[in-house]
């Protein structure tokens, strides 16, 4: 009896060391992404016309990430911690300028875990009616994620998602609805990529949409200090749209105090960049990189220079 209560104390302690070891391990990796959020936003391959080209429908793919450093970038470069993934069909129409958010596709993600199902999205735009059919997994990627299933229950979810996407849909514009149909229109073809289109469009309209349009709300979504918020400003933190976010909806609430420490610590590290610049001893390659983030970061002082005065 004595030597099986001694086994079974070790395999207690085992079990208890483990634990810890494991949630050490993945402490370890959460504390390893950046602290910094990017915002990124994907379109699928078509952007489908109406007919009189006042409208067009697409799919965008919107993310919040952080992406990974240190331990976490092994053995492949690592991953990026997602903080939003988000899917959905929209139309934008052009005269009004409004972007309409038709239906995500955000629960059908257990299945739909690669973005170039998204992306070849097929669309066509008649009149008043869109139609839409996601490309369908194939085999593999099915038996991948049902091998993952953790119970019946999972098991169930995912035929309901495999039954959904195998079906063509018609969202009606007037009537606000959504209904499978098993036929397109007579003679009716689905869009072709373009890729030359597609880039004019986001260029003239896409970029200029608001980011709350879009469904971000950053302070819910990835909550920072009024102090971080600022020095992805100072320090041209994140991609183009993280700051786009932050200019619109924390910007708005910076007194004069904090335009104020913005232009200060925009000025300081102005100068950081110059003593590197300047004092350059990397040979030629190095010193034009260095000369060249100094004059870029000028140009883009200037610039929210502009900005902040429209604040306060």
């Amino acid at each position: 009896m004595k030597f099986k209560q001694l086994q079974l104390v070790k395999i207690s302690i085992y079990k208890k060391t483990a634990t810890i070891i494991s949630v050490l391990f993945l402490l370890v990796l959460s504390s390893c992404h950046s602290k910094d959020f990017k915002i990124s936003r994907d379109f699928s391959k078509v952007f489908a016309w109406n007919s009189d080209s006042t409208a067009f429908a697409f799919t965008a793919i919107t993310k919040i990430y952080r992406s990974p450093e240190g331990i976490a970038t092994f053995p492949d470069g690592g991953r990026i911690k997602l903080e939003l993934y988000d899917v959905a069909l929209y139309y934008y129409d052009i005269k009004n300028k409004t972007l309409n958010r038709i239906v995500d596709f955000n629960d059908i993600l257990p299945l739909y875990w690669k973005d170039r199902y998204y992306w070849s999205t097929r669309i066509l735009f008649n009149d008043s009616l869109i139609y839409y059919k996601i490309d369908t997994p194939n085999k593999d990627d099915i038996r991948w994620v049902r091998d993952r299933m953790h119970d019946d229950k999972d098991s169930m979810k995912l035929d309901q998602i495999i039954h959904k996407v195998s079906k063509t849909y018609v969202y009606n514009i007037r009537r606000h609805t959504i209904h499978s149909t098993d036929v397109l229109l007579s003679k009716a073809e689905w869009v072709k990529f373009d890729s030359e289109k597609a880039k004019k469009l986001r260029k003239r309209c896409l970029e200029k949409i608001p980011c709350a349009d879009w469904g971000i709300n950053i302070q819910k979504q990835f909550r920072q200090s009024k102090e971080i918020y600022i020095d992805y400003i100072v320090e041209r933190i994140g991609s183009k749209i993280s700051r786009k976010c932050i200019w619109e909806q924390i910007a708005p609430s910076f007194n004069k105090e904090d335009v104020k420490n913005i232009i200060e610590k925009m000025e300081k590290y102005q100068t950081k960049l110059y003593k590197e610049f300047k004092n350059n001893d990397d040979g030629p390659y190095q010193e034009s990189l260095k000369r060249s983030r100094y004059e870029n970061y000028t140009r883009y002082f200037e610039e929210t220079k502009n900005r902040l005065k429209n604040v306060h």
